[in-house]
């Protein structure tokens, strides 16, 4: 019975996708769920889906000679961050939050910029793209919100809303950022740095890196921000022990049935985890690192980015100082047990090449097959990796300019490899290089687009 209503789900979301693009905000959801429970099912995985997960070059739109040039040029100057969100991909930069819309195969088409570069549509205060870090889109593809860090201690969370043609526009600021709506205390969002938004699209939460906070904001059905209170180290926020945990906090990640948070800290090199209650409050439950007070491990040095599983069942942090990606199963309380690694640091499973992770910096997993994905700075290569047994990682290869991985055309594409995203029906993925101001596009071998 259940497998028989899947497929008429996705045989109806197929259809729905031909037939009119605007249909993705409802179209998503309905694909996704459908996908997992097929493959939980177990006999609805056509064919084609059996050996998914390989990465192909499918070229890099930006500043980057060889790639799709943005008009206007510099749209994607010093770029941070990329979301995807059914046919529409933003990417966000020192410069601007920059829109593209996503054909039948996964390209990129320019489809506008708003920020401070020259052609882009501007905005008041110009200083909330200085320093842009992170970006988040609701579930239902109609707010998008970024993070800034500017100077030494100011920083702000900005708003954006999208019409049902995927543009932005901009729609007010939260932080301590003139022109924008103050928080009380004042530093809470000091270098404000990763961003998360809780799948009913009512919560959000933010990172301090200098503040060495994680801010809790409630959304309302217009998508505008209230700073509901702040946990961590800074003045006025909740305290919570060990101090220092925070310290550094840069990624921020909420699961999926949006009861855990956790926030990791390059500073500290740890993980901490957090309890959300029903008015998305948050209550400090624990952290896993090398700071004393924390369950020890190592191999956090340097944490940066976060992914959860679909199922909420293991979470994986990419560690830059450390060169590795952690792995730790979450218990049905959401803490974290550590469960290995991999990377050239010793204690880990090794890649080929052994430097693959070197710089590790952004990580995503599938969310429709056992595939996850880093973007790593040094090597300036996206690394695949299949996930087996109970979580376990098992090298699966790795593209970009590292000796020994699938090199790009042109070359340097993923120079400086920072984030990377997968669309939601595990088709294509998505990479950011800071130095070389571009987005890379891959497609993964298994799946197409139901469109």
């Amino acid at each position: 019975m259940l497998c028989t209503l899947i497929r008429g789900l996705l045989a109806a979301g197929r259809s729905a996708a031909r037939g009119a693009r605007k249909s993705r905000r409802r179209l998503r959801p309905l694909l996704i769920a459908a996908a997992c429970a097929a493959v939980a099912c177990g006999v609805l995985v056509p064919a084609a889906f059996a050996d998914p997960g390989g990465l192909t070059f499918a070229g890099c739109i930006g500043d980057l000679a060889g790639c799709t040039p943005t008009s206007p040029a510099g749209a994607l100057d010093r770029v941070s961050a990329v979301a995807v969100d059914g046919l529409q991909v933003y990417a966000v930069s020192g410069a601007a939050v920059t829109h593209f819309t996503v054909d039948a195969t996964g390209g990129l088409t320019f489809a506008g910029c708003i920020g401070v570069v020259a052609g882009c549509t501007p905005v008041s205060p110009v200083a909330v793209f200085y320093g842009a870090n992170a970006v988040a889109v609701t579930a239902d593809g109609t707010q998008l919100y970024t993070t800034t860090r500017l100077g030494l201690h100011a920083g702000a969370v900005s708003h954006f809303t999208i019409d049902a043609t995927g543009n932005p526009t901009f729609a007010g600021c939260i932080g301590d950022l003139a022109g924008c709506t103050p928080t009380s205390p004042a530093g809470a969002l000091d270098w404000a740095h990763g961003v998360a938004v809780t799948a009913d699209g009512r919560q959000l939460y933010a990172t301090s890196t200098r503040g060495n906070t994680v801010s809790h904001f409630t959304i309302n059905a217009a998508g505008d921000l209230t700073f509901a209170g702040c946990i961590g180290d800074q003045a006025g926020c909740t305290p919570f022990s060990p101090a220092g945990a925070l310290d550094g906090a840069d990624t921020v990640i909420v699961t999926p049935d949006g009861r855990q948070l956790y926030a990791s800290s390059s500073a500290s090199g740890a993980i901490s985890h957090f309890t959300i209650d029903a008015a998305g409050s948050l209550a400090f439950a624990g952290c896993i690192g090398a700071l004393g007070g924390c369950t020890p491990i190592g191999g956090l040095g340097g944490a940066v980015s976060l992914a959860v599983t679909p199922d909420g069942a293991q979470l994986y942090a990419a560690s830059y100082w450390s060169n590795a990606v952690s792995h730790f199963t979450i218990t049905t309380a959401g803490d974290l047990v550590f469960a290995g690694c991999v990377g050239d640091m010793p204690g880990c499973n090794a890649t080929t090449p052994k430097t693959a992770l070197d710089g590790a910096e952004g990580v995503a997993v599938s969310p429709v097959s056992a595939d996850l994905y880093v973007a790593s700075i040094t090597g300036g290569e996206v690394t695949h990796f299949k996930i087996v047994g109970a979580g376990d990682l098992a090298f699966a290869g790795c593209i970009g300019d590292l000796a020994g991985c699938t090199p790009t055309s042109p070359a340097g594409a993923l120079d400086g490899a920072g984030a990377v995203a997968v669309s939601y029906d595990g088709a294509n993925l998505y990479a950011t290089s800071y130095p070389r101001n571009n987005v890379s596009h891959f497609r993964i071998a298994g799946f197409t687009s139901p469109r």
